[in-house]
């Protein structure tokens, strides 16, 4: 059954399906474990020969349907520079495997996922 309407509120939950997929900032901790990865690995230059930069932005895509509350109408700037979605809402992820993550995704997928009342 999918939602009423075509409005998202604050504090609305909808359950996403395996595989759809939501953005998140990743904390100075995770960047500081990507570069201790590389460093590890010897591989901190990029293709170019420049010291190889990992984005703020991540990306995690649900193994198993997943609830996520929204707590935000607006959205950061995601994407590259010739590719920003709009319609970003924030959200708590709110079970499974990202529990308590903080994510945004756009207002699309979840009006095309399942509002859950409860």
């Amino acid at each position: 059954m999918k939602s009423k309407g075509n409005k998202v509120k604050k504090g609305d939950v909808y359950l996403m399906s395996t595989g759809s997929s939501v953005f998140y900032i990743r904390s100075q901790q995770e960047l500081d474990a990507l570069y201790e990865d590389d460093r590890r690995r010897g591989d901190t230059l990029d293709s170019a020969g420049e010291p190889r930069i990992h984005n703020r932005q991540g990306r995690i895509h649900f193994t198993e349907p997943t609830t996520v509350m929204v707590v935000g109408l607006t959205g950061a700037q995601w994407g590259s520079w010739y590719n920003k979605p709009v319609g970003l809402v924030r959200a708590v992820v709110t079970s499974g495997p990202s529990l308590g993550r903080e994510v945004t995704v756009t207002k699309a997928a979840l009006l095309a996922s399942v509002q859950s009342h409860g």
